[in-house]
């Protein structure tokens, strides 16, 4: 039991200790708990003795780590990144961190490239007998490791293996792990290992009992108002260049955001957009929309983009214009009934400069060439419009000139009493 007071001025209260537990070195004081009463403390001349550990079944070592490709995009790693802004390509249950050349990270996660890559492992370690426990990563690049929160070892910065360690008081039960770690290029090692009274002082590589939650990488959604939905995939190769569209439904996306239109002219205004580190070059893309139509006929569908781009509506695929090249038109002429019709948009840059439109031309814009809207950013078929959003009307009052099913051209406004039909 510590007691202090301040009076005025400044403060400070320190509480160390030295002896057998320490080697002889003065360090700070550890407690083993924070609650319990005198009467309750472990063995000793005073006091009942604490019963016997229960003997825990050993189970299977599970951690969930997550991989991160090209966190930087184009960019060196010289630091563990900030992955809060950033979605993983791959969530994996592994069941130790123990990978001491670049193979035995591209077995695991089916890569044949292995550079540019940021990991974060999270597990359960549990303690059977209290006392001083000794942790170390090695690694080539960076690593850290944290227990209940607070870093216990690391060894930052670019370097081949190299160890880091150190020492803490670990009571009985459960204590959470959560270790870093990056590789910029070169050869890749990372391991982990710990020694204490669990293990006879003998430094073996640290298990988990499990972590939290599911381990698994959270898909991104959009809002799904009006507009086009984009879901974008970083790196879905890879460290491959991207030269043809990626199996989109193998891979999750790792950004998703709504947009009025697909009118993207440069790279920069799509890393804005999506606050991407490091540019935007190895990317794939879809959008989806439902594009209303007020009077059927021949319309003329086409996607402008650097590098690749497809269009494909109600399921059949119009504009195509594959592979790399730079900022290039592609169109395609189809037959599109009244209504509504689902579209779906494929892009993929690889590298350089970057742009993708979507247009349209047809009745229903006079002949000229404009964006292409979207009535519903979600929508999976023209079947699912609720009728109270889109009412049937057998003479509309309003001449319609393109547009989206909710966001109207007038001909001729002037003519129009908006506020009488303000149910148009």
């Amino acid at each position: 039991r510590v007691e202090f007071f301040e009076n005025g001025g400044g403060s400070m209260l320190r509480v160390r200790y030295s002896g057998p537990d320490t080697g002889g070195r003065e360090q700070y004081m550890p407690s083993a708990s924070s609650c319990r009463e005198p009467d309750m403390e472990r063995p000793g001349p005073v006091g009942p003795l604490l019963p016997a550990p229960k003997v825990r079944a050993k189970r299977a070592s599970k951690w969930c780590s997550y991989w991160y490709y090209s966190p930087l995009g184009w960019h060196a790693i010289h630091r563990y990144p900030d992955t809060r802004k950033l979605v993983p390509q791959k969530a994996l249950v592994i069941s130790s961190v123990d990978f001491t050349h670049d193979d035995a990270f591209k077995r695991v996660v089916g890569l044949s490239h292995f550079d540019r890559v940021a990991i974060s492992f999270h597990g359960r370690l549990h303690i059977s007998i209290p006392g001083n426990y000794r942790v170390c990563t090695r690694s080539d690049d960076g690593s850290r490791v944290y227990v209940d929160g607070l870093e216990i070892a690391a060894r930052p910065g670019l370097h081949p293996p190299q160890s880091g360690c150190g020492s803490r008081y670990l009571s009985r039960g459960d204590h959470t792990v959560r270790a870093t770690f990056f590789e910029n290029g070169g050869g890749a090692y990372e391991r982990i290992r710990y020694s204490g009274p669990d293990t006879d002082d003998k430094q073996v590589l640290m298990r988990s009992d499990g972590f939290e939650g599911k381990c698994e990488v959270a898909k991104p959604e959009c809002f799904c108002g009006i507009g086009w939905c984009g879901k974008f995939y970083y790196n879905p190769n890879g460290m491959h260049q991207i030269r043809d569209f990626p199996d989109f439904g193998k891979i999750i996306p790792q950004a998703a955001e709504d947009v009025t239109h697909i009118n993207f002219r440069n790279d920069h205004v799509l890393a804005r957009m999506l606050k991407k580190i490091g540019g935007f070059d190895k990317v794939g893309a879809v959008f989806k929309g439902m594009l209303h139509i007020n009077k059927a006929g021949r319309y003329k569908l086409c996607t402008t983009s650097d590098d690749g781009s497809r269009m494909y509506v109600d399921g059949k695929r119009a504009a195509n214009n594959p592979g790399l090249h730079g900022p290039r038109k592609r169109c395609a002429d189809r037959d599109l009934s009244e209504g509504e019709h689902p579209v779906r948009i494929e892009f993929f840059e690889n590298g350089g400069g970057a742009m993708i439109t979507a247009t349209y031309s047809g009745p229903d814009t006079g002949g000229r060439e404009v964006m292409m809207p979207s009535s519903s950013a979600c929508r999976e078929s023209a079947s699912s419009v609720a009728a109270d959003i889109l009412p049937k009307v057998e003479k509309p009052i309003l001449k319609c000139k393109g547009g989206s099913a909710r966001g109207y051209i007038l001909q001729d406004a002037t003519k129009v009493d908006i506020a009488r039909e303000s149910e148009y």
